[in-house]
């Protein structure tokens, strides 16, 4: 990783420190959907950054419309984001992306609970970059 892009992430997560996961609406009431998002961006910031964008390629391709292109699975899109290995040796699409992508091997993410793909992808849905 470029020193720029590191020192752009770290001052992106320490800005983001302190803050609350949850926005408000006029009310005051916690917004749900927001809350999911900035969960999201920060497991994304975390894990998913130094590859991906949501809009362009970068190391891997552009992650918006991901659920699409799984069909909306998102059993097999978490296994595939926990070991994508595992899944290529049976799944025609992931075999496809393996190839269409030089046969890079994406990094395992075993540590990701399903509740931060969900965020992830609930990010990646609101189109936010």
């Amino acid at each position: 990783m470029s020193r720029n892009l590191l020192f752009a992430v770290t001052l992106l997560f320490a800005s983001s420190c302190g803050s609350s996961n949850e926005a408000s609406d006029s009310t005051g009431a916690a917004t749900e959907g927001k809350k999911e998002v900035s969960v999201g961006k920060k497991v994304f910031i975390n894990n998913c950054i130094q590859c991906h964008a949501i809009a362009q390629d970068k190391n891997g391709p552009a992650l918006a419309g991901s659920m699409q292109r799984w069909n909306n699975d998102t059993a097999k899109l978490a296994s595939y984001i926990r070991n994508s290995q595992e899944v290529i040796k049976t799944d025609p699409y992931a075999q496809k992306l393996y190839k269409d992508w030089s046969n890079m091997v994406m990094p395992a993410f075993p540590h990701l609970s399903d509740g931060e793909i969900k965020d992830i992808l609930e990010y990646i849905g609101s189109g936010e970059d």
